[in-house]
């Protein structure tokens, strides 16, 4: 692969990619949402509660299938194509970013799909 008739780095033009499309990626590397993500791994618990502390740690949930776990993924990227009932799952702050990203015509064409 060559950019401007040089070898191009794929990571570097992932990471630029990424960067200018951050709602195209879903979680990351390294990224804890859930208790299983660690499990087996001690020494990765106790740098995980080092640094955010207990409080975090006993605020995640289990699993993706735990109570409280819909609030720490959305399997629903958004997007102006999207379906209502798709809209109604996102957060507040996901709805907002969606809003300033189409605008209140886009939001509405969202609304009246079913």
């Amino acid at each position: 692969m060559t950019q401007n008739g040089a070898a191009a780095s794929v990571g570097t033009l992932l990471a630029a990619f990424k960067s200018k499309n951050e709602r195209a990626f879903f979680g990351g590397a390294g990224q804890v949402n859930f208790k299983d993500d660690l499990a087996g791994d001690t020494a990765a618990k106790s740098r995980f509660i080092a640094e955010h502390g207990f409080a975090a740690w006993n605020a995640l949930p289990l699993n993706e299938k735990s109570a409280g776990a819909q609030h720490v993924t959305n399997a629903t990227i958004p997007h102006a194509g999207m379906k209502r009932s798709e809209y109604q799952r996102l957060t507040v702050a996901e709805k907002s970013k969606l809003a300033g990203e189409v605008g209140a015509k886009g939001i509405d064409r969202i609304l009246g799909r079913k």
